[in-house]
């Protein structure tokens, strides 16, 4: 997708090109020509973007060009175009928040621009939001490092049973097909910090999963690895 758009960061499409209105608009009323040449994987960004035709045919063009890369790459196995296609949808979606950050807009009743004054708090709130979420992504990301470690630390304990190491064995499979989504964000973080590993283990948002038992076995695993640690401390004096 950065390869196609020219450029770098889906989230850093402030001086993204698209195409005009007008071109997009021509080629949906059936007066102007297809996204070709130059403009064969140039987005449409403006009023209406989500519906033009324009939209829809240069992200079905893009899903055939990774498709076609993929098996020139011998990447198996390789997904269906209409996965493909939902995932471009979300970049364009990520690169239009980007690119309109900046843009002064139309007011949703229609009648009246916004001025610079506006359209500067917009873009601040916008890059606030975006720090926020990467902030709790890499957070979220450390945190499921150190389950993942804090699981082996579990099954390589003597004093688990045999039952308890299945247990957490199952647990390693959920951790790692999760991955970093199966920790929440900051904002369900415990309160107290008696927890003696680096980075404290989150309370997880059980209806992320629409299944209750995942939230509660995640947080099971956490307890147990802080009580590991606390006895391993308190075992070597510390």
């Amino acid at each position: 997708f950065w390869r196609l758009t020219e450029q770098s960061k889906i989230n850093d499409f402030t001086k993204y090109s698209p195409v005009s209105e007008e071109t997009a608009k021509a080629f949906g009323e059936g007066n102007g020509p297809s996204p070709h040449g130059n403009d064969t994987y140039c987005l449409y960004l403006g009023e209406g973007w989500q519906q033009v035709a324009w939209k829809h045919t240069v992200i079905a063009t893009m899903a055939s060009a990774m498709l076609m890369e993929a098996v020139e790459s011998q990447l198996e196995p390789a997904l269906g175009k209409d996965v493909v296609k939902v995932a471009i949808w979300d970049f364009v979606k990520q690169a239009w928040n980007s690119w309109s950050s900046t843009k002064l807009r139309v007011h949703k009743s229609g009648e009246w621009m916004e001025n610079a004054s506006k359209a500067f708090l917009r873009n601040t709130h916008y890059q606030s939001q975006r720090s926020q979420a990467v902030k709790n992504n890499n957070r979220k990301a450390q945190k499921y490092n150190n389950c993942e470690k804090g699981i082996m630390d579990l099954l390589k304990d003597p004093l688990q049973t045999t039952i308890a190491k299945r247990k957490w064995a199952m647990m390693a499979e959920i951790n790692h097909a999760l991955h970093h989504e199966g920790q929440s964000s900051e904002e369900s973080d415990y309160d107290c910090d008696h927890l003696l590993h680096q980075a404290a283990p989150l309370k997880v948002k059980k209806p992320h999963y629409h299944c209750c038992i995942v939230g509660e076995l995640l947080e099971d695993v956490d307890i147990a690895i802080d009580k590991l640690h606390e006895n391993t401390a308190h075992a070597s004096g510390k």
